[in-house]
C-alpha cells in the first residue's frame, strides 16, 4: 500500500482546539408541596399540606360540588376548551382556576404555599405542586386550571410549578438504569366507523421530534403493525420497552364505570379495552416507564373510584408515569403537545417538568387556545425521574452512543426581564412582559455576562446565601459596569450586557443565588446550568471562604463553550485571581473598611472588564482586534501583579497569537503564564498545542527526517502528558477530556511521523495510545451536550484507528486492518452526525465536520470501498 495516501490523510488532518457550543438544556432541582384533599366527616373537605419548604399546614373547607356557580365556570370552561380559540376561553379558565385556587388553597394553606414559593424563587429551585386527591367526587375537577390571581400566573403552565396528580403506592419501584436505545412502542387504532384524526401527520411530528435521538441510538420509535388488543399483546411479550405512546380514540364506560381504549377487533370493529384489561397487559413489561394516552377523554373518571380513569388505573397497577386527556383534544393540539413532550424529555427533564414544558407547546403554538390544559399526568414517581439512561459501548475503543448527548428541543427557556444594573440602563436592555404568564426572555447583549452573589462556603463546601456575599457582588458588577462606562471607545464594550440580582424577583422571573454544590466540579455545572437558562457568555461566581487560617473572597468566572470559537481550553471555570483576603471583622456598615475591600474589587472588575472586552471581539469572530484588545488589557492592568491570577490574561494572549500562527508569541505568554502557575493545566495544553502546530507545519514528506521533528515530538508529547496530569488533579471531567483529547491527537501525529519513517512499531503503540485516551474522553463527556468537543473527541478516535488500520494493512493483517478501518469511519459518521444537533455552530460545521471528519471518512472510504454509502 502506497505510504502517499495515509500522508495525504494527515495533512488533510487539521489541528483543531476548538471548544463545542452547548445547546444545554437546564437541569433543575425541586422541592415538593404536598397537598392532600380528602373528605370531612360533617361534609366538608381537609386540606392538608403533607410536606413543603415552609412546613405543613391545614385548613377545612365547606364545598359543594353541585354548587350552581361552580357548575355553570366548569361548563363554560369546557366549552371554551372544546370550541374555536379565543380570548373569552382564557377569561372562562381564569375565572374557573381562581375560584379553584382561592377555595383549596387558602388560610393556612395558603400561607405555607406562598412562603414556599418565595424559598423556592430565592433558592433558585423548582416547586412540585403533587395533589393528592382522596375524594373521588373531585378527581373530574381540571386542576391543571389551577389559576393564582395575585401574581398572575397559571400554575401548571410554568415547569417551575408543575402539578402532578400524585398517587403514592405501597409497590416496590423498579430499577431506573436502561441501556440505549429508549425504545417507545407506538400503536395508532383507527377502528371503523370512528372519527378520522389526523394520524400521518402525528407520525411525521413524532418521528421528527425524535429524529437526532433515533440518529444517535437514544431512542427506537417502532410502530405496531396492527390496531387491536391482540397486537399489543403480542408486542408486549416482544418487549422491552420503556415507552407506549398511544394515538387513537378513549372514552369512559358508564356501565363499567373505567376508562377504555378503542381499539380493534379482527374485523376492524371498534373493541373496548377497559382500564383494568389495558392495566394487565402493560404492567407485566417490567421496564415501561411511561404511557401517553394521545387520545381524548383518556383521564376522565367516575366520581366513585379514584382508579377509574384509565390514567390513574394504570398507575395504580405500577407504573411510574401516564399522561393521558381529560378532555377531547385536537389534532393540532396533540402534535404540539407531543412535539413539546418528547423534545423537553430528551433534554432530560422530569416528566413533570416536561409536561410543562408541552403545555407551553400548546399555548405557544395554537394563539388563545386553552387546550394545554387538557392533559393530564398521574405520577407515582417521587421526582418525576424516570430513568437513568447508562453508556452504551459497542466496538472496541468506540464509545458510540455513550458519548453522544440527547438533543434538546426546547420550546422556552427560564423567563426573564432584562433589567438595569444599579442604575445604569444604557448597558442593559429591558424586555417586558405583554401577558400575565412570565414570557421566556432570553440575554440579549453580544456578550453577556450573568454576575451571581457570592455565597458562605461551610464545613461540608456548601454555598450559603450571605448578606455580605451579596453586597460583596453587586460591587463587582458595579465595578464592572464602571469600567465600561469609563472605556467607552473599547473594541467590543458596546456589546456587554450585565446581569445581576438586584431587582425584585417579580421583574426578573429568576434568581441566580449562590454557586450550587459541594465541589467545584459540581459549581461548574451549576453555572454552565445557568448559563444555559438565560444565555450567558460568562457567569461569575464565588464565595466567602477560610483557607490556611485567612478569611477572603474567592471569585471564579465560568466561559460557555459559545465563547470558545479558537480553543477548547477556555470552556469552563477560571479563578479570577487569588483569594481576596477580608479584614477580620469585616463590617459593611464601617466606610472604611469598605474602601478598603471596594479596592481589591475594583482590580478584579478591571481585570474583569479587559478579559470580557477580548472575549467579546474573539466571539464575534474578530481575532485580530481580540488579541489587539488583550494587549491593551496587558497595559491597562500594570497594577495587577503577577502573582495575584495575572497568568489568566497572558494564557488568553497565548490562545490569540496560537489561533493566529504566530507560535513563538504563543510560546512566550504561554511559558510566562506557566512560569507564575507551574499547575496551569489550561497554559501546559495550550503550550503543547505550539509544538504540534510547528510540527504539522513541517510538510508532511519531511517530518520523519527533520532536524526539529524530534525536540517539536518531544515538547509536544510532554507539554500535553503534563497538562493531562495536572487537569486530573483538578478533578474538572471537562477539562481532563479536553486534555485527553489533544494529547490523542498529538500520539496520532506521533504515529503518523513513525509510520512515514517505516517504524511501524512505534506507529501501531502511539496509535493504540491515542484510541485510547479519545475513548477516555468520550467516557469522561459521558451524556453532556458538548456537541463540538464530542465531535472532536470522535475525530481523534477516528484518527487513532485510521492509523492502526493503515499499520495493520502495510504488516498483511488484512481482518485486523478492516476492523480497525471501519471503527475509523463509524467514528466520523458519529462525529458528522453531531453536526444535526448544533447547526448554529459554525466552528462544529465548518471546521470540525467539513475540513476534519467529513474529508477524513472519504478518505476512510478509500481504504475500506465496501463502507462507501452507508
Amino acid at each position: 500500500m502506497p505510504c502517499e495516501k495515509h500522508q495525504v490523510r494527515w495533512h488533510l488532518y487539521p489541528d483543531l482546539s476548538h471548544a463545542t457550543t452547548q445547546t444545554s438544556m437546564t437541569k433543575i432541582s425541586y422541592r415538593d408541596f404536598d397537598l392532600k384533599i380528602s373528605a370531612a366527616n360533617d361534609g366538608r373537605y381537609e386540606i392538608e399540606v403533607l410536606q413543603s419548604p415552609s412546613g405543613q399546614g391545614s385548613s377545612v373547607i365547606p364545598f359543594l360540588l353541585a354548587d350552581g356557580d361552580l357548575q355553570e365556570k366548569l361548563a363554560r370552561l369546557e366549552k371554551a376548551i372544546l370550541g374555536p380559540a379565543g380570548p373569552e376561553g382564557i377569561e372562562e379558565a381564569r375565572l374557573f382556576g381562581s375560584a379553584i385556587f382561592d377555595t383549596f388553597i387558602s388560610g393556612d394553606v395558603r400561607t405555607v404555599y406562598d412562603r414556599s414559593r418565595q424559598a423556592t424563587q430565592d433558592a433558585g429551585v423548582g416547586l412540585r405542586l403533587r395533589l393528592r386527591i382522596a375524594a373521588p367526587e373531585l378527581e373530574g375537577i381540571p386542576w391543571e386550571f389551577l389559576y393564582d390571581s395575585r401574581h398572575g400566573e397559571f400554575i401548571s403552565l410554568s415547569r417551575y410549578t408543575p402539578l402532578v396528580r400524585y398517587l403514592e403506592l405501597a409497590l416496590p419501584d423498579s430499577g431506573l438504569s436502561v441501556k440505549p436505545p429508549l425504545r417507545i412502542l407506538g400503536m395508532v387504532a383507527r377502528p371503523q366507523d370512528m372519527d378520522d384524526l389526523d394520524v400521518r401527520r402525528e407520525r411525521e411530528r413524532l418521528e421528527q421530534a425524535l429524529a437526532p435521538l433515533r440518529r444517535k441510538r437514544k431512542v427506537e420509535l417502532v410502530w405496531l403493525e396492527g390496531d387491536s388488543w391482540r397486537d399489543l399483546h403480542q408486542a408486549m411479550q416482544e418487549g422491552p420497552w420503556h415507552i407506549f405512546h398511544f394515538i387513537g380514540h378513549a372514552a369512559y364506560d358508564d356501565v363499567a364505570q373505567e376508562g377504555v381504549l378503542l381499539l380493534a377487533d379482527d374485523s376492524g370493529n371498534p373493541s373496548l379495552v377497559t382500564a383494568s384489561q389495558l392495566g394487565q397487559v402493560l404492567s407485566d413489561q417490567p421496564t415501561l416507564r411511561m404511557v401517553v394516552l394521545n387520545a381524548c377523554e383518556g383521564a376522565k373518571g367516575g366520581e366513585q373510584s379514584l382508579f377509574s380513569s384509565l390514567a390513574a388505573a394504570l398507575v395504580q397497577r405500577g407504573l411510574p408515569a401516564v399522561l393521558a386527556m381529560q378532555y377531547e383534544i385536537s389534532d393540532r393540539a396533540a402534535i404540539e403537545f407531543t412535539t413539546g413532550l418528547y423534545g423537553a424529555l430528551a433534554a432530560n427533564l422530569p416528566v413533570d417538568a416536561a409536561v410543562s414544558e408541552a403545555r407551553k407547546a400548546i399555548d405557544l403554538a395554537i394563539q388563545n387556545s386553552i387546550e394545554w390544559g387538557t392533559p393530564v399526568l398521574y405520577m407515582r414517581s417521587p421526582d418525576g425521574v424516570l430513568w437513568d439512561v447508562k453508556p452504551r459501548f459497542s466496538l472496541p475503543l468506540l464509545a458510540g452512543a455513550g458519548a453522544v448527548v440527547i438533543v434538546a428541543i426546547l420550546l422556552a427557556v427560564i423567563a426573564w426581564n432584562a433589567v438595569n444594573l444599579n442604575r445604569v440602563e444604557s448597558i442593559v436592555s429591558a424586555t417586558p412582559t405583554s401577558t400575565n404568564v412570565p414570557t421566556p426572555v432570553i440575554m440579549g447583549g453580544g456578550f453577556n455576562v450573568a454576575v451571581a452573589d457570592f455565597g458562605q462556603r461551610d464545613e461540608p463546601g456548601r454555598s450559603l446565601p450571605s448578606e455580605t456575599g451579596r453586597v460583596l457582588s453587586g460591587w463587582l458588577a458595579e465595578g464592572l459596569v464602571k469600567e465600561l462606562q469609563q472605556n467607552p471607545d473599547v473594541e467590543g464594550a458596546a456589546d456587554f450586557l450585565v446581569w445581576h440580582d438586584t431587582l425584585p424577583d417579580s421583574e426578573k422571573n429568576i434568581v441566580f443565588g449562590t454557586g450550587e454544590g459541594t465541589t467545584s466540579e459540581e459549581r461548574q455545572q451549576w453555572a454552565a446550568d445557568l448559563a444555559g437558562r438565560v444565555k450567558a457568555h460568562m457567569v461569575v461566581y464565588g464565595d466567602l471562604v477560610d483557607e490556611a487560617g485567612e478569611s477572603g473572597l474567592q471569585i471564579s468566572f465560568y466561559l460557555a463553550p459559545e465563547v470558545a470559537k479558537e480553543q477548547s481550553s477556555i470552556v469552563g471555570t477560571h479563578s479570577l485571581g487569588k483569594l481576596l483576603l477580608l479584614p477580620e471583622s469585616f463590617d459593611l456598615g464601617n466606610p472604611t473598611v469598605n474602601r478598603a475591600v471596594r479596592s481589591g474589587l475594583a482590580t478584579r472588575s478591571k481585570a474583569l472588564f479587559w478579559l470580557t472586552s477580548g472575549l467579546t471581539e474573539q466571539l464575534l469572530g474578530q481575532s485580530d482586534k481580540a488579541l489587539e484588545t488583550f494587549l491593551q488589557a496587558e497595559e491597562a492592568l500594570k497594577e495587577w501583579d503577577d502573582k495575584d491570577g495575572k497568568e489568566l490574561l497572558y494564557f488568553f494572549i497565548g490562545r490569540e497569537y496560537l489561533s493566529q500562527d504566530q507560535y513563538d508569541d504563543a510560546e512566550a505568554y504561554f511559558t510566562r503564564a506557566i512560569d507564575i502557575n507551574q499547575d496551569y493545566a489550561r497554559a501546559m495544553i495550550a503550550l503543547g498545542s505550539v509544538f504540534r502546530r510547528r510540527l504539522q507545519a513541517i510538510p508532511v514528506a519531511e517530518r520523519s527526517q527533520h532536524a526539529e521533528t524530534e525536540v517539536l515530538i518531544s515538547g509536544a508529547a510532554g507539554a500535553m502528558e503534563e497538562g493531562a496530569r495536572l487537569a486530573d488533579r483538578t478533578g474538572d471531567s471537562l477539562l481532563k477530556a479536553i486534555a485527553r483529547i489533544q494529547l490523542s491527537k498529538t500520539k496520532a501525529l506521533i504515529a503518523e511521523i513513525a509510520f512515514n519513517g517505516g517504524d511501524l512499531d512505534v506507529a501501531e503503540e502511539r496509535a493504540s495510545a491515542a484510541g485510547n485516551l479519545a475513548d477516555e474522553a468520550l467516557s469522561l463527556l459521558g451524556d453532556t451536550q458538548q456537541y463540538r468537543i464530542i465531535a472532536q473527541a470522535y475525530e481523534a478516535l477516528g484518527a487513532a484507528h485510521f492509523v492502526q488500520g493503515i499499520v495493520q494493512q502495510v504488516g498483511g493483517e488484512q481482518t485486523k486492518a478492516q476492523e480497525q478501518l471501519e471503527i475509523a469511519a463509524e467514528a466520523y459518521r458519529e462525529c458528522i452526525d453531531l453536526g444535526e444537533l448544533d447547526l448554529f455552530d459554525a466552528t462544529l460545521q465548518d471546521i470540525v465536520i467539513e475540513e476534519g471528519c467529513r474529508p477524513n471518512l472519504e478518505k476512510v472510504q478509500e481504504f475500506l470501498p465496501e463502507a462507501e454509502g452507508k
